[in-house]
């Protein structure tokens, strides 16, 4: 996969990973969320967005990484499917360079169907997602989670 030309960088927690600008719709403070029964334990809850309802997944808990509590959502449109990343701060706009760094990634991270690519930021390497993997796995997930054993 080539490098865009520009991505937004956010941070969940102590993590930071980088999106494609045109799939990042609006970014909301979190106020309120419904609660969803039975859903896992990475679905934070639903929230409203312009009239629709929309799961707020917390990509942190999802790996087993503690987060803290997100108070943005970033919403993400990704061939006609929406859904809300939960998020701490974007951080901005940002060109790659398309040397990488010399540090390794994040070991909790390698290896993930959901990376697309790394990405030199600040002396360190970050996931670019790739949202078709990122979507597929969570659908996957959730139907499992919901399914009786």
């Amino acid at each position: 996969m080539s490098i865009p030309l520009q991505v937004w960088v956010m941070r969940l927690g102590e993590q930071v990973f980088a999106l494609e600008p045109r799939a990042l719709k609006e970014v909301l403070e979190v106020s309120r969320l419904t609660p969803v029964p039975l859903a896992p334990p990475f679905v934070l809850g639903l929230l409203a967005n312009q009239g629709a309802i929309l799961p707020l997944v917390d990509l942190g808990r999802w790996l087993g990484q503690s987060t803290g509590q997100p108070t943005l959502a970033a919403i993400i449109t990704h061939h006609g499917q929406t859904l809300a990343l939960a998020i701490h701060e974007v951080l901005r706009l940002y060109t790659p360079l398309e040397e990488s760094s010399k540090t390794r990634p994040n070991q909790a991270l390698s290896g993930q169907p959901f990376i697309a690519s790394w990405l030199p930021w600040q002396n360190t390497d970050i996931p670019l997602l790739d949202l078709d993997g990122l979507i597929a796995l969570l659908n996957q997930q959730t139907l499992s989670a919901l399914s009786p054993a």
